[in-house]
């Protein structure tokens, strides 16, 4: 069975070829049906610039399936474009509209090549292929398994589209050019370009500055010119009134209509009654008209050169389109220098970097002039038309005849014209400017500096209400120039724009003027800490400045600790002078003050005050504020100090006590001649029975009133004691009470008769005693003297017998030889 269909199919297979041959032959195929190309539908270079590292994109169209990971895509590029050797897959994205179980996804997904190979081919071998693997379509987990191109579906041919990121390294030639790209793959036997769409490579001009004075220096760059020589600068205009020049700066009644082009660049070519400078109006070639401004620093190399160019007479006021020709005489075909692109816009508007010549002011005399001063502005290369204004420091100015500064015209582009510096000008540096719609919106700018009439002040620091000697040098010699009266013209002498009362003045005939105001009591000027300006104008105009500087306000106090009823000292300054100053302590209502004192001249004062006693406004302990507050209404009157109300202290001695003992305590910081209502140690009460109170000064002492250490656990133990609603306490610690030793004297069992009778002498110093003691009889007189020949009894011993004689009325009970005896009056037989 297998036989026969191995049999029937190979019969059936020999007839189809058979037929497909004969098909083939008859020419019913052509070649492109049976082998299908890669046809390139798409190059672009982003940027375009001369060697400038590019992304490239190219997007090519086929039948032909290619399998993930197997088959490959071959891009060759120009010999002129530098390839590395070596390019990450990863820079290289590849997307397809069409690729196996694709689903919903219709060229969403980007993949990147399974690798990349660069090699270099021809003769000499530098023109680059560039190979990809085609890698997994879509490298998402949601479909598993490699995903390949479909070569069509559903009839439609698939579009293949390969990235080149700028981190493949690529960059574009340097030569100007037009450029294709061509591809195959490996279902492919040949290459397909991408004829007519391709990468074009145009010349480029840049300027390192657009814009300045006559006389400014800048760099101009080019690309993708010929090699081999220097190259021209020039400045590309048009001859737009046909005179034979292109040096005109204001052609008037142009027609963009008659030039079919777009000569304002402003997206049409239909303006009339235009007016131009001939020179900003380029035409990409180097007329014999056109101005030649410089020439290359050195010959033309790898298709870049610079040259160093001065902004001369050459130029024209206001625009200069900038242009180069190289050795060849290829110029620059006007690349437009915002999307790098060769020739003109749609509307016909050749756009190039454009040089702006700006006018210049100079003003004299050079440098300075003092407000009030007449300073003759020159204005040079400006365009022509009306001015604005002129500025010192943002300050107008009038021209010096009173009119505005804005009947000046500019002819011929130079104008110049005196102005007067405004008063109200800043003093120091800063920028004079002249404006003009013609030439800048902003303006032109000279560096300026203004100066004032020297004006000094003594003191410089001082306060509001205090008097200072103001002396100006350098105000008008007129005869009756004057510092007119606060009430004729109060902006005449001012701090901070707040006027200083005062009379006229007279200035001398040399311009000197000195005299002594008191400073304004002002809550935003002299009554501020920092420094304020004394503004001081005389009656032509001339206007002087000086710096007050007003110091800070502050108070001390001292001691900054201490107890309820201690005195304090506090003293202040920087207050408003000769002026009452109220001193509140902690919650005492402000304004109402526990003492008050009035500010010397230069608004400073010391003065002492009690520490409150009442527990509201100084609790004990406490941190309170002392306020020192001037007479008046409105701000900047106070300022402010921290006084401390120590805590309540106790010590005790001894720190270790038992049970029973005496303590004395010692008490300091409490409300003075307070009881002290409680002392208790551990929790017990032990508050002497006699009482104790507060000194004055808020001490006490128990020295004689003993403190009863209570019966305790062993350990610390914590004594509190309370007096006048103020507690303190500290801790002693309780021990085990001393053992009490009994030391037992040892029997005395003999000795002289005076020491072994010495109780019964004390009982009664007329005791008389015989006795029969060491064989013999012995007698003994405790009245008469010891070495008396009567005391014949000379040793006592246990055991002996003895008559005593009482000579008292009452018995007597005493102790002899360690045992007690009572004697009756008179004699006793007694054994010892």
């Amino acid at each position: 069975m297998n036989t026969k269909i191995a049999t029937t199919f190979g019969l059936a297979l020999m007839l189809a070829l058979g037929v497909f041959a004969t098909m083939l032959a008859l020419g019913l195929f052509s070649p492109s049906e049976v082998r299908a190309e890669a046809v390139v539908t798409a190059y672009t270079a982003e940027p375009e610039d001369p060697s400038a590292a590019g992304k490239y994109v190219v997007t090519f169209t086929t039948t032909d399936s290619l399998q993930s990971s197997l088959d490959t895509i071959t891009i060759r590029m120009d010999d002129d474009f530098k390839v590395p050797s070596v390019i990450d897959p990863d820079t290289v994205k590849i997307t397809a509209n069409y690729f196996t179980n694709m689903g919903s996804n219709t060229g969403s997904l980007v993949a990147s090549p399974v690798d990349v190979t660069v090699v270099f081919t021809g003769s000499p071998a530098n023109d680059p292929e560039i190979t990809l693997t085609v890698p997994d379509m879509d490298p998402t987990s949601a479909n598993p398994g490699n995903q390949d191109i479909l070569g069509s579906r559903a009839g439609a041919t698939t579009t293949v589209t390969v990235t080149f990121t700028q981190l493949a390294g690529i960059t574009n030639p340097t030569a100007d050019k037009t450029y294709d790209v061509e591809v195959k793959t490996s279902q492919d036997t040949s290459f397909y370009n991408s004829d007519p769409d391709t990468v074009s490579v145009r010349r480029e001009v840049t300027i390192s500055s657009t814009a300045g004075s006559r006389g400014k220096v800048f760099t101009v760059s080019g690309k993708a010119f010929s090699a081999g020589g220097v190259a021209t600068i020039f400045i590309d205009g048009t001859d737009l009134n046909a005179d034979g020049d292109t040096t005109d700066t204001a052609v008037t009644g142009l027609s963009e209509v008659t030039f079919a082009r777009d000569l304002n660049c402003d997206g049409d070519a239909t303006d009339t009654g235009l007016t131009l400078n001939e020179q900003e109006v380029p035409n990409g070639v180097k007329d014999a008209t056109d101005r030649e401004i410089g020439k290359s620093d050195a010959s033309v190399s790898g298709g870049t050169f610079e040259a160093t160019v001065t902004a001369d007479t050459r130029f024209a006021v206001g625009k200069n389109a900038i242009n180069a020709q190289d050795s060849d005489v290829n110029a620059n075909t006007v690349a437009d220098d915002s999307a790098g692109t060769a020739g003109t816009d749609s509307a016909g508007c050749y756009k190039v970097q454009k040089f702006d010549v700006n006018g210049t002011v100079s003003a004299s005399p050079s440098g300075s002039a003092a407000r009030g001063q007449t300073v003759t502005i020159t204005l040079s290369d400006w365009a022509n038309g009306a001015l604005t204004n002129a500025t010192f420091g943002g300050v107008g100015a009038t021209l010096a005849s009173g009119l505005a500064v804005s009947t000046i015209t500019v002819a011929n582009n130079n104008a110049s014209f005196d102005v007067t510096v405004p008063a109200a000008a800043p003093l120091g540096a800063l920028e004079l400017n002249v404006k003009a719609a013609a030439e800048s919106t902003a303006g032109r700018n000279t560096g300026y500096e203004v100066t004032g009439v020297p004006v000094t002040l003594s003191p410089s620091t001082a306060v509001a209400n205090q008097k200072i000697t103001i002396n100006g040098q350098g105000f008008s010699t007129n005869t009756s120039t004057t510092i007119e009266s606060s009430t004729t013209d109060a902006d005449d002498l001012t701090v901070d724009g707040t006027t200083i009362t005062r009379d006229a003045i007279s200035v001398d005939s040399s311009g000197n003027v000195v005299f002594t105001v008191t400073l304004p009591n002002d809550a935003s000027s002299t009554r501020t800490p920092g420094n304020h300006t004394i503004r001081v104008e005389d009656s032509t105009g001339r206007v002087g400045e000086a710096t007050l500087t007003v110091p800070d306000r502050e108070i001390t106090v001292s001691p900054t600790e201490s107890r309820r009823d201690s005195t304090v000292t506090v003293t202040g300054s920087g207050f408003v002078a000769s002026t009452n100053v109220t001193i509140d302590y902690g919650t005492t209502t402000t304004g109402a003050g526990i003492v008050s004192v009035v500010t010397n001249a230069q608004g400073g004062f010391t003065t002492t005050f009690k520490v409150p006693t009442i527990a509201a406004a100084a609790p004990i302990p406490s941190t309170n504020t002392v306020t020192a507050t001037s007479a008046g209404t409105g701000a900047q009157r106070t300022a402010t100090a921290v006084h401390q109300i120590p805590a309540a202290t106790i010590t005790v001695s001894p720190l270790e006590v038992s049970p029973g003992d005496s303590l004395g305590i010692t008490g300091q910081g409490f409300p003075g001649f307070s009881s002290v209502a409680s002392i208790t140690v551990g929790g017990v009460t032990a508050t002497p029975a006699g009482g104790l109170s507060t000194s004055g000064e808020g001490s006490f002492d128990t020295a004689d009133n003993t403190v009863l250490v209570p019966q305790l656990t062993i350990g610390t133990q914590a004594i509190v004691v309370t007096a006048g609603d103020v507690s303190a306490n500290t801790s002693i610690t309780i021990i085990e009470a001393a053992a009490v030793v009994v030391v037992e004297e040892p029997a005395v069992t003999e000795g002289e008769p005076a020491s072994v009778f010495s109780e019964a002498v004390t009982a009664d110093p007329g005791l008389q005693v015989w006795g029969f003691t060491n064989g013999e009889w012995g007698f003994f007189d405790a009245s008469l003297d010891a070495a008396h020949p009567a005391n014949s009894m000379t040793q006592v011993t246990v055991g002996d017998g003895v008559w005593m004689l009482n000579n008292t009325d009452a018995d007597i009970t005493v102790t002899i030889l360690s045992r007690s005896l009572t004697l009756t009056p008179g004699w006793n037989l007694k054994g010892l």
